[in-house]
């Protein structure tokens, strides 16, 4: 997949959730990279935790998803403290 990353937020996570500024994301396309697994949530409004029961992604694994301009992500770990590297990107443009 040909992609350009157009901004870059690291979220560090621990056994507490950590949300994410209101983000930018012209293309409403994120790509989402952990650093060791994670439970997220993908939320219109600030103060909305990530739990156990959210969308799982494991170490190291790239996720795409679709994500409004102006919504926030929460992680929390799985078993271990880590960063959640989050990429607006606009796919198709080296």
């Amino acid at each position: 997949m040909i992609y350009q990353v157009v901004n870059n937020v690291a979220l560090a996570y621990t056994d507490s959730s950590a949300t994410t500024s209101a983000l930018s994301i012209p293309s409403g396309v994120v790509r989402l990279c952990s650093t060791t697994a994670c439970h997220i949530s993908i939320n219109s409004a600030s103060g909305t935790d990530a739990t156990a029961n959210d969308m799982h992604i494991g170490i190291g694994e790239e996720t795409f998803v679709a994500v409004p301009t102006g919504y926030f992500i929460s992680a929390i770990r799985t078993t271990a403290s880590g960063t959640l590297t989050i990429q607006a990107i606009d796919i198709g443009r080296p």
